[in-house]
């Protein structure tokens, strides 16, 4: 699990075109082959046991697009705003929520979001509800 918690950072913090490679690149100790062999056989899944989250965390919930200019028949292709390349490309737009405790981050949720569906706004909104359901409590959020 920590090597895909650290994979959707990499995924997160990587800039321009992504690959394995350049994920490995981000995340020392690690190898594209090792990160490649628990995304195809260990799955993802993320918090199932919110009680054993630190508390006193900071939410941090991003949304990003991740373009695919080739991809024009990959389910959820949509045309999106890249505010990295301040244009409209074609791609998919990611979720990314966050836990922060002092140095430590969790990853509480990866959301693929589809095409046609909630706004930016709404979608924060649903998440933020579902994790007050929860029973999160952060100190802060930022988005």
């Amino acid at each position: 699990m920590q090597i895909l918690n650290a994979y959707s950072l990499a995924l997160a913090g990587c800039e321009s075109h992504f690959s394995m490679v350049k994920a490995a690149s981000l995340l020392p100790g690690i190898s594209h082959d090792r990160i490649t062999r628990n995304l195809h056989f260990g799955g993802f899944s993320g918090i199932t046991d919110w009680d054993k989250l630190p508390p006193n965390g900071i939410l941090i919930v991003d949304d990003t697009a991740i373009a695919k200019p080739y991809a024009k028949h990959i389910e959820g292709v949509d045309w999106v705003y890249s505010s990295s390349q301040q244009q409209t490309v074609l791609g998919l737009t990611c979720q990314l929520v966050l836990w922060r405790v002092d140095d430590e981050v969790f990853v509480l949720d990866v959301v693929i979001c589809e095409k046609g569906g909630l706004k930016h706004n709404e979608r924060f909104r649903q998440t933020l509800l579902r994790l007050y359901e929860l029973g999160l409590q952060p100190q802060y959020v930022t988005f």
